[in-house]
């Protein structure tokens, strides 16, 4: 009650503390009159020993922890005055914190969504990403489908193991307008090892694994929402995946990543599941450990059953398999280590930049002090302690902190929803301004407080009173620590901003020497276009038809110069790949690395700016009718023939029987996995003989 009388009530609070001042006052000098002096006399000795009621009101007002929230509000408000008397001043350094605090608010934001915040998942800490590396495709990951399922059959580290097979497309039909969506092939047991639920629905039941049950799907959240009006009658709906009927089981939420349209199960006893199968799938796979089983011993143990596997493969497997090693990783390390640095650099780049803002306002602080030198001085000989103004000029960089993280807030908000929209689809994407997060801006702010506030407070506060009441020319009693301050702060913003340009110039730096690698065809004017086979599709002759007719339909759009089919292109997916390569009427050549395989249309290397070096290009004659060719670049020209000339030379990659091709031509490499490596060895086939290939 007495606080809010205070605040409240400051009046009657006012004439109460005047009342029960005068009364001791008139008390005391009773006591005296009642001593034998006389009243003048008497009132006069109590005034002298009782002292000035004012000063003893201001006394009283000092008492207690209510004196100090009064004299903030006394400072905030004196602070607005101050602050509205100079606009510029308050609008720049607002401003300056305001884009260190919302670029630092913005970044923390996305380290915390992706590299602090849990996954979304059931226990995600004994989730593990298992894999397998295979020297002859230049260490690419992935599991081959029959070793997955030794794994699955013999592992003795994991609770759970699921598989999932993504990059698939298909059309969408027989739901509003036609949509391409890609679709993801899962183990039926791999959302409950996730702890994942569907927002409606239900998952993949057990039966739906098997073969010719599996014609059920669970769609995304973002699909269901904007191809089906997010309506709960979706369940049971029979869609069209290229022309083959599936049913709408469930919706899984938008955070579930990596993100996919649609799931569909994986039918686990399929034929390529056996070692002993033609093809077989490349899968991720995904495990939940068990209690008390560390990474190295999950590794160690699937180490251990893939040896055991080698010997259920087929003899010309072993080569394949020579050099092939088994990699576990917790799935959140899996998912970010390939920004996990590139995060945290933006994090200390952002901080330095607060940092430099904290520096120019508290220059501009320091400047502001000096010329408020008189005020100060004033203020000081009135009775106001050095704590007291120090105290001031602190609230007064706090209004400053409070407006430039709110606009700060604002910067924030806007680059969080900038950079959610550039995270990759298998990072997590629930990126949301939290109470950490403004927990986080709020540390910030009064870091910023103290930083650029305190110093120019304490020098501001020792104005030389004496100097000022005489008239004299305004200076601080601090004068050369207020040089030295100001010294220091410029050669730390100097330095903070050199370290920042000599990162930017090593930036660019670096994307000029990129820019300048040669890559062995030419960029400018390229556009690359993704076009998926449909799955109903059966013959090679209808897949040929069907690739022909969108190659033409591209040629004859306005603006295309040159269109060409290519079945994995430069900088893409990973490449097939082959490790055998037989010479006929040479001994079996052994390369010492594995080359790629590609099929291509005959006007491909026109269209890459690619050059030939030798022999000719493919044209309209090389069919499935004609005498099968090849086109080999420079790099497997030195590897298999060493000088000799290939063009004429039988060549196979197919061990029994081979299926002999003739070299007809030898191009330049290109650089086509990235740009750090050299260009690697590469055959070409015409796509028109190899039309199920692409």
């Amino acid at each position: 009650m007495r606080w809010y009388q205070r605040f409240f009530s400051r009046g009657l609070t006012e004439k109460k503390l005047d009342a029960e001042l005068r009364f001791h006052l008139e008390q005391q000098i009773a006591d005296y009159v009642a001593a034998g002096m006389k009243p003048d006399e008497a009132r006069r000795r109590a005034r002298l020993e009782f002292g000035g009621l004012d000063q003893m009101k201001e006394e009283c007002r000092d008492v207690g922890a209510a004196h100090l929230v009064e004299t903030l509000i006394q400072d905030l408000r004196y602070g607005l005055r101050q602050l509205r008397r100079s606009p510029g001043f308050a609008a720049v350094a607002a401003l300056t914190l305001a884009l260190g605090i919302g670029a630092n608010t913005a970044i923390f934001g996305v380290v915390d969504a992706v590299l602090l915040r849990p996954l979304p998942y059931k226990d995600p800490s004994r989730l593990v990403w298992a894999t397998e590396r295979f020297a002859f495709n230049h260490g690419s990951a992935g599991v081959i489908s029959p070793d997955f399922a030794g794994w699955q059959e013999h592992n003795q580290v994991f609770e759970e193991i699921g598989a999932s097979n993504g990059g698939a497309g298909a059309n969408l039909t027989g739901v509003g307008q036609a949509a391409r969506v890609s679709i993801t092939n899962v183990t039926v047991g791999f959302f409950p090892m996730l702890g994942v639920r569907p927002i409606i629905g239900r998952l993949f039941l057990a039966q739906e694994a098997r073969l010719g049950r599996e014609r059920v799907a669970l769609l995304s959240e973002t699909l269901w929402r904007n191809q089906f009006g997010a309506d709960s009658r979706v369940l049971g709906r029979t869609i069209q995946l290229d022309g083959t009927p599936y049913t709408v089981v469930g919706v899984m939420p938008a955070s579930l990543r990596p993100t996919a349209n649609l799931w569909t199960p994986f039918a686990v006893n399929e034929a390529r599941f056996s070692p002993q199968s033609p093809t077989w799938a490349i899968l991720t796979v995904v495990a939940r450990l068990k209690a008390g089983v560390d990474i190295q011993q999950a590794q160690s143990n699937l180490q251990v059953i893939t040896r055991q596997m080698d010997k259920e493969y087929p003899p010309q497997a072993a080569r394949f398999r020579a050099q092939e090693s088994v990699e576990v990783l917790p799935l959140q390390e899996f998912l970010v280590h390939n920004v996990r640095s590139l995060l945290l650099i933006l994090l200390g780049a952002t901080a330095l930049v607060l940092l430099i803002a904290c520096v120019n306002v508290a220059n501009l602080l320091l400047s502001r002090g000096m010329v408020r030198s008189r005020e100060m001085a004033v203020r000081t000989s009135l009775g106001a302690g050095r704590a007291r103004l120090v105290r001031q000029c602190l609230t007064e960089a706090l209004l400053l902190a409070i407006a430039g993280s709110g606009l700060g807030g604002v910067v924030g908000f806007w680059g969080t929803a900038i950079l959610e929209q550039l995270i990759p689809p298998t990072l997590p994407a629930d990126i949301h301004l939290d109470l950490r997060i403004l927990a986080f801006s709020t540390a910030i702010s009064l870091l910023a407080v103290l930083v650029f506030g305190l110093g120019p407070a304490l020098i501001a506060s020792r104005a030389d009173v004496g100097e000022v009441l005489k008239g004299g020319r305004l200076r601080l009693r601090g004068g050369r620590t207020s040089h030295r301050l100001r010294s220091y702060l410029s050669t730390a913003e100097i330095a903070v901003s050199l370290v920042l340009l000599i990162g930017a110039g090593l930036l660019v730096r670096s994307l000029l020497s990129l820019s300048e690698v040669p890559l062995g065809f030419d960029p400018h004017d390229l556009l690359i276009s993704t076009v998926e086979r449909p799955l109903t599709i059966s013959n090679s002759g209808e897949y040929a038809a069907f690739f022909q007719a969108a190659l033409e339909r591209i040629q004859k759009l306005p603006g295309v110069l040159d269109a060409s089919l290519i079945s994995q292109y430069p900088f893409g997916p990973p490449h097939n790949g082959s490790l055998r390569l037989n010479v006929q009427g040479a001994e079996q050549v052994s390369p010492p690395q594995g080359f790629r395989v590609t099929d291509i249309s005959p006007d491909y290397f026109r269209t890459m700016r690619i050059r030939l070096l030798k022999g000719r290009v493919f044209s309209e004659v090389d069919t499935a009718d004609s005498q099968p060719v090849v086109i080999i670049n420079d790099a497997l020209d030195r590897m298999v023939f060493n000088g000799r000339d290939p063009i004429g030379q039988h060549v196979s990659f197919v061990a029994t029987p081979p299926a002999w091709m003739t070299v007809v031509g030898v191009v330049s490499a290109v650089r086509a996995d990235s740009l750090e490596e050299e260009p690697g060895a590469e055959m070409f086939l015409p796509y028109l003989q190899q039309p199920l290939s692409a």
